[in-house]
């Protein structure tokens, strides 16, 4: 979701006794990309497309100009309430760190899958469900300190993290743990590991 560019310019001038060959290379340009232009809100420098959700927005498209952000998506964007974020929005991207709003009760499906750089992880105190698939290999995160309000892991949330060797949860006898939900994780037994 990030590119540079590298334009090498060679001019070549032919006369009767010499040939000049002249070479400029312009070194690569910063990742500045207009995505104003492109329908996206900034906050704090980080680049957000959103949908109109009726009681708030839902965030579905993130961007940055660098590479491993910690991104704390904010509660309004324009002055729109954040309520949600989609299935897939920041899949595949090299952010380091998240941090989600209070307010949002979901995290969808694919939502965070496959980014590989991903360490930490900061859920709001108004989660109830982490989707299916949602961290699936986010190789890097080694703990996740569940919030009192959530009710289910669906199946394969965490699937592939291959470093998580700790989920924490407060006191809550209503965690409903999908199946595979950490499957190929430090996890050996999801149910013995969540503290209380």
């Amino acid at each position: 979701k990030s590119a540079s560019i590298l334009a090498p310019i060679i001019a070549l001038s032919v006369s009767a006794a010499l040939i000049t060959i002249t070479v400029v290379v312009i070194e690569p340009v910063a990742k500045q990309y207009q995505y104003a232009s492109y329908g996206y809100s900034v906050s704090d420098g980080l680049y957000y497309k959103y949908q109109d959700e009726g009681d708030g927005i839902s965030v579905f498209d993130y961007r940055s100009d660098t590479d491993g952000e910690y991104v704390r998506v904010p509660a309004e964007l324009d002055g729109n309430r954040v309520v949600s974020i989609s299935s897939g929005a920041f899949d595949y991207t090299n952010i380091t760190g998240i941090s989600l709003p209070s307010g949002i009760t979901e995290i969808p499906e694919n939502a965070f899958q496959g980014c590989c750089w991903l360490q930490e992880v900061q859920l709001p105190d108004t989660l109830r469900t982490i989707g299916a698939c949602a961290f699936q290999n986010c190789a890097s995160l080694t703990d996740v300190q569940l919030p009192a309000s959530l009710e289910v892991i669906e199946s394969q949330a965490f699937s592939g993290c291959f470093m998580l060797e700790s989920v924490s949860a407060a006191e809550q006898s209503n965690l409903i743990i999908g199946a595979d939900a950490f499957r190929d994780t430090g996890l050996e037994f999801a149910s013995q590991t969540l503290s209380q």
